[in-house]
């Protein structure tokens, strides 16, 4: 896939971090939000901000406050305000609901929707399998580096492999099972892993048999 630099943007989660996306942490919303303008005309950068701020309403209400005070959901809207300040043509996503609440998972796909609806073409990289299924247009599943499946996201959904595949046969009450299991558990843990994501959840579970921690 060829593009500009320019009209690119991703957003990658630093590596070894658990912050959810790299953000300039001394520097205040609005400092980070116009950095990510840097390509743009100065003429426009006024107009982009009101864009940004009426899609993130709570980036508004923060914008004198400094980045690292903001918590891990703030931090991920930010860093997407930012990537929309340079009217990126794509943009790509690794992981963006990773260490987020389950509340804050739903508002980040929702936001992606409607980023996509707007015009902004999405490279999506998630574990979240079922969140990334329902909003995708094409899906690509991945085993050591190489596509084993691909289709429609509502094709790869129904797809009896690629429920194995992802655990996403176990039926409802095995997942809120699992799930109550681990925050009986770790109830920490529990918080910042969306109670459908069986994959996470499982995860953790084993961890935690293995090492007595999650």
């Amino acid at each position: 896939l060829l593009m500009r630099w320019k009209q690119q943007v991703s957003l990658q989660r630093p590596r070894g971090s658990t912050t959810p996306f790299q953000v300039f942490l001394q520097m205040t919303v609005q400092e980070n939000l116009e950095m990510g303008a840097y390509t743009q005309p100065n003429s426009t950068i006024k107009d982009s901000l009101e864009l940004v701020y009426e899609r993130f309403p709570r980036l508004k209400e923060r914008r004198h406050q400094v980045a690292g005070t903001l918590s891990g959901g703030e931090q991920q809207m930010l860093a997407m305000g930012r990537a929309l300040m340079s009217k990126p043509s794509l943009m790509m996503m690794d992981e963006p609901s990773m260490g987020l609440a389950p509340i804050l998972v739903d508002q980040i796909f929702t936001i992606i929707k409607e980023l996509h609806a707007a015009g902004t073409t999405i490279l999506l990289v998630e574990q979240n399998a079922s969140k990334a299924l329902e909003i995708a247009d094409r899906a690509y599943v991945l085993e050591t580096g190489s596509i084993m499946l691909s289709g429609t996201g509502a094709e790869l959904a129904q797809s009896d492999e690629v429920r194995k595949a992802l655990m996403l046969e176990v039926e409802k009450n095995g997942v809120e099972s699992l799930y109550e299991q681990l925050k009986t558990i770790d109830p920490e843990a529990a918080k910042n892993i969306h109670p459908n994501n069986i994959v996470r959840v499982v995860r953790a579970l084993e961890i935690y048999k293995t090492t007595g921690k999650t």
